[in-house]
């Protein structure tokens, strides 16, 4: 009988952990995805930036 226990709460611990891991690997996975969105939401902007500095040279010549 305890045997039987201590499997269970050796299980249901190992469940937690592994739920508790899964969790943690979804948040950073959904941060890393946040952050290379930002990044390319940036390079966008900087080479809007840098096109629009193209065209005002090429009208000022």
């Amino acid at each position: 009988m305890y045997y039987v226990d201590m499997l269970y709460f050796v299980a249901l611990f190992g469940g937690l952990v592994v739920g508790a891991l899964v969790i943690l690997a979804v948040v950073l996975l959904l941060v890393w995805v946040y952050r290379i969105l930002a990044t390319l939401k940036d390079i966008r902007r900087l080479l809007a930036a840098s096109q629009t500095d193209q065209l005002a040279e090429h009208r000022q010549e």
